[in-house]
């Protein structure tokens, strides 16, 4: 999992101004190699938790991580 403790009240991992290239996220939270739809599921609680009203996956994100997070509905 990633070495930062996110999601918080102010994301840390990327502090770019407007003006500014913002950090690649594999660069500062590490490369999800492992990252199955348990973690993904925790992860995702962990941000409706925190106040997240939509969930999503991007690059890397399998049929089975989106289906961990089905039962958010």
């Amino acid at each position: 999992m990633w070495g930062v403790d996110e999601p918080g009240p102010i994301q840390t991992f990327n502090t770019a101004k407007p003006h500014e290239i913002g950090v690649n996220p594999n660069q500062s939270l590490g490369k999800r190699d492992n990252f199955d739809a348990n973690e993904f599921y925790n992860l995702s609680k962990k941000f409706i938790e925190g106040g997240a009203t939509i969930l999503g996956g991007c690059c890397e994100t399998k049929p089975e991580h989106i289906s961990s997070i089905s039962s958010f509905k």
